[in-house]
């Protein structure tokens, strides 16, 4: 019929009576930069290298201003050097060397790329499920949202992630990272 039934997002300030809704997990922001850029091999971004850093910054990202205000010295903003909607687009630009980007960090990334946590973590997003209340829900959409509410979002889904796009950085270091997709096994 073309209804939504369910969406997941990222922060919600408030939402009406209609929609149920569920907190699901926390992630931090870490900046994405290629291997060769100098902060790849830190552990942990510094603030202070951030503010001479390129930025290459996603058109409607909902925590840019947050960003910009916990990184940055109000009489000196972000060095912005392209701006794009399409994620594939800027990590595309990030492997090829033209800055850095800010992404939540379970993010899916190009096997290219490294995600460098920021120093105390200051900016993180809440995710939430969302289903329209009141209505029946179909069989599938009962499954997904049960399955939803009792995973345990701080372990991965997949266990081995041999280096693939879901795993990033973390992966490679051995760090636990979430896929997005939920794994079924038949019994």
């Amino acid at each position: 019929s073309g209804d939504i039934s369910a969406a997941i997002v990222g922060n919600v300030d408030e939402m009406p009576d209609r929609i149920d809704h569920w907190a699901l997990f926390e992630e931090r922001y870490v900046i994405v930069t290629s291997s060769t850029h100098p902060l790849a091999h830190l552990d942990v971004a510094p603030i202070s290298a951030l503010r001479d850093a390129i930025i290459l910054e996603r058109v409607g990202c909902d925590v840019a201003s947050m960003i910009e205000a916990l990184c940055y010295a109000k009489d000196h903003g972000p060095r912005l050097r392209h701006r794009s909607a399409q994620e594939g687009h800027l990590q595309q630009m990030v492997a090829a060397g033209f800055g850095i980007m800010f992404a939540p960090e379970h993010s899916p990334l190009l096997s290219s790329l490294s995600a460098i946590p920021i120093e105390g973590d200051p900016v993180r997003r809440s995710i939430h499920l969302l289903v329209m209340a009141g209505r029946p829900y179909s069989p599938a959409l009962d499954a997904f949202v049960k399955i939803a509410r009792v995973r345990d979002w701080s372990r991965p889904a997949i266990d081995d992630y041999r280096g693939n796009a879901y795993g990033g950085a973390a992966s490679r270091r051995g760090e636990p990272a979430i896929a997005h997709e939920v794994g079924f096994q038949a019994r």
